[in-house]
């Protein structure tokens, strides 16, 4: 075999390498879609569905997104998370959001590392429990603060609270409490109910007969619209505060008079730009409602995961890294994460006005 042969054809096999497609990128997402926490879950999904709508037409085509429903349950959830890691052999993924999920699939995940951005609050129960994962929305302990100040700063001294007796209700009366009292308020009342309840009556009751210049309700979704009718029902007439959760359209279309005025912390900063533009003149169009927080945050997940795997070439230990150290303005605003995978947000107040959710000054 002559030189230029051999040659020509080394070249015939380096340009049939080069022509080869990279490697797609898989990203699991694992959240809810049935039950009573789905409209939730909807939102993530809607929220990546418009990130990988806006990326460009290339990465959009090697770019793979698996939705699964983990029903917010524990064993959907440990099956979803085995099917990702043995069966679909993903290394990223956007979830879970509830925390009956996230805390049981840890384990697995991390002894597979496997990256997750979870679009959900940084909790006691979840910081710190392993490596591989960011808590995108920010600390509950931050949220809790801003709520208190502005709760205080409103000419509130006196809340009662009425939450939901799992880590996400009772990390947001701990905090609640510790940062209100601070201010010089007291909390009055505190009434725990389990998830799936019904009849708030007789904590309400309870909470009437402290009567608090206002009332935390720590819970969201049909529960919230729940509480807020019985507490008309039994003439509890006062200000309300609640949680992000409380930027639910449907809320609003079923109880608009009782939400009213509400108070409640988020993420999503006034600050202008032009992907957020796009996103919430989008997120309207498609889905014919404003944006969620948590919409709003799934989107910008799955920017900020999809940007690292590609420039670490699907590195996790890279992936990680160039997450922790790389700040992202998004549709959301600014966010960055802390060496424990805690987003560092600046909280802001927003209210129901109208029937729409606008900042408070």
């Amino acid at each position: 075999m002559n030189k230029t042969l051999i040659l020509s054809i080394m070249a015939l096999l380096f340009l049939v390498a080069c022509a080869q497609p990279a490697e797609k990128i898989k990203i699991g997402v694992t959240t809810v879609l049935t039950g009573p926490a789905a409209a939730s879950g909807t939102w993530i999904k809607n929220g990546v569905e418009l990130a990988l709508e806006k990326l460009p037409e290339a990465d959009r085509a090697n770019v793979d997104v698996i939705f699964e429903d983990d029903q917010c349950k524990a064993d959907t959830g440990l099956t979803v998370a085995h099917k990702f890691v043995e069966i679909d052999n993903l290394k990223f993924v956007i979830g879970p959001l509830c925390g009956g999920v996230a805390t049981p699939t840890m384990q697995f995940y991390e002894d597979n590392k496997v990256l997750r951005i979870m679009p959900t609050l940084g909790l006691e129960s979840n910081i710190g429990k392993g490596k591989y994962y960011f808590l995108s929305l920010g600390s509950g302990e931050s949220m809790m603060k801003t709520l208190a100040s502005s709760a205080f700063d409103s000419n509130i001294s006196t809340v009662a609270v009425l939450f939901d007796d799992g880590d996400y209700g009772r990390d947001s009366l701990k905090w609640f409490e510790k940062y209100f009292t601070e201010k010089g308020g007291k909390v009055v009342a505190k009434e725990p109910f389990v998830r799936g309840t019904t009849d708030f009556r007789t904590q309400l009751a309870k909470i009437k007969v402290a009567n608090p210049d206002a009332v935390f309700i720590a819970s969201f979704g049909q529960t919230l619209v729940n509480i807020l009718k019985q507490m008309k029902e039994l003439g509890i007439e006062t200000r309300k505060l609640s949680l992000i959760n409380t930027e639910d359209t449907d809320v609003v279309k079923s109880v608009p008079d009782l939400i009213e005025g509400a108070l409640y912390p988020s993420v999503i900063d006034s600050t202008t730009s032009d992907v957020k533009a796009w996103f919430q003149q989008r997120y309207l169009e498609k889905f014919g409602a404003p944006p969620e927080a948590i919409a709003t945050d799934s989107f910008d997940a799955l920017n900020v995961l999809y940007s690292a795997i590609k420039s670490c070439k699907q590195d996790v230990e890279c992936v990680k890294q160039t997450i922790t150290q790389t700040g992202y303005v998004g549709a959301g605003g600014t966010v960055s994460f802390d060496q424990k995978g805690v987003g560092i947000r600046n909280p802001v107040i927003k209210t129901v006005k109208n029937g729409k959710f606008v900042f408070v000054e």
